[in-house]
Formats: structure tokens, sequence, C-alpha cells
């Protein structure tokens, strides 16, 4: 293949391509999603694209590798036993929208496998868990990613109100604590702390 023009010389073509993919997928379905509309989103040609990438399930794969292993500095945090340690700990903030997007209707079977794959492959090298653990840990997945693009149909305050006031993150983590027995307890209400009250969230309009 005849080498492409100089934007795919630029160390920014691989990044506006990724970029290009989350902003693409906001528009429509993964699965109709082609080479032209992230070369046309991305301002490069389409034989930029195949410079880097065979198709667009590689770029996928590349473009949700760059936001997961963020969740490492997470999975640390929850070891610790630090404060934040009962907080469900393999998307960080800064995922959190990408992920809703893959959970979302323009997401696919495709997608989710691969944040499956990663998220354990990490597990995996963080907690030494074997094989027999991956279906309880894909039920906890799956109802991370279910939860995300739920919360992601709230303003940032409001979906903070709800996480802080639910019984989500302390079951999530029992449930991980039962995939790697290493990680802590969740840190529980003292006696002198009074009841917490669940705001009335309002939802966002579309």
């Amino acid at each position: 293949m005849a080498r492409p023009r100089k934007d795919s010389d630029d160390p920014s073509a691989k990044e506006r391509m990724m970029q290009a993919f989350w902003e693409v997928l906001e528009e429509k379905p993964y699965a109709q999603m082609t080479v032209s509309d992230i070369a046309r989103a991305a301002n490069v040609r389409r034989n930029t694209f195949y410079y880097h990438y065979a198709n667009v399930g590689e770029l996928a794969e590349q473009a949700i590798r760059q936001y997961i292993p963020l969740a490492v500095q997470n999975i640390n945090v929850m070891r610790s036993g630090g404060p934040d340690s009962h907080f469900p700990p393999l998307f960080p903030p800064d995922a959190q929208g990408k992920i809703a997007l893959i959970a979302g209707p323009h997401g696919a079977m495709d997608l989710l496998n691969i944040v499956k794959n990663i998220a354990w492959d990490l597990w995996v090298s963080e907690f030494g868990v074997d094989e027999s653990k991956r279906p309880l840990f894909e039920y906890a997945i799956s109802g991370m990613m279910a939860a995300s693009s739920y919360l992601m149909r709230f303003a940032p305050e409001q979906r903070a109100a709800l996480l802080a006031n639910s019984d989500l993150p302390a079951i999530m983590s029992a449930t991980l604590r039962q995939i790697s027995p290493t990680i802590p307890s969740s840190p529980t209400q003292t006696a002198q702390e009074p009841p917490r009250t669940p705001p009335t969230p309002a939802r966002c309009r579309p």
C-alpha cells in the first residue's frame, strides 16, 4: 500500500480518529459506522485510516483501550482500603460517558465484549483471579455498564447524588470481593452519622 499523505505522519492523526469513533458513535449505531464516517469526522483520507487500522473494529478496540486502563488507579485505591475504596473501581469518571455510549442504543455486543475482555485482563493482572471467577465478573461488569448508561440520563450533580444515596456502590463492591477476596470491605456508617436522605433528582431534558 502506498504511503498516505502527510496527515498520517502527524502524531495526532490516530488520536483524531479515536476521538472521531466516539463522535460518530453518538450519532449512529456502531453496526452502521463506516470508514468514511471516521475519515470525515477526523478530517483524514480513507487511505490514512487504512494505514493505521485494518477496519473499524480495530479502531474501536484501540479507542476503548485508551480509556479502560485509567481504572488501574481506582483499583489500587480499592485494594488499599482508602476512603473511596467502596466505589465501583473499573469505570473512572472521565470514562463513564464512553461506557454509557457502548452500553446504550448505539452500542453493540462486539463493543461490550471488548470492554469485558480488557477489564478481565486488567483484573487478572491486578488480583490474580482465575478463570472460574469469569462468569461472576462478567455479571458485575454488565451491571456496572448498564448502571453507567442509566446514570448518564441525569445531569452530573444528580448522578453524584444518586450514587451517594444508593446501595449500588456497596453491592458492586461486595460482588467484586466475591471475585477477589483481597478487596477491602465497603466502609460503613458509624452510629454517630445521621442517616442520609436521598434527594429527588430532576431528570435532564432530552
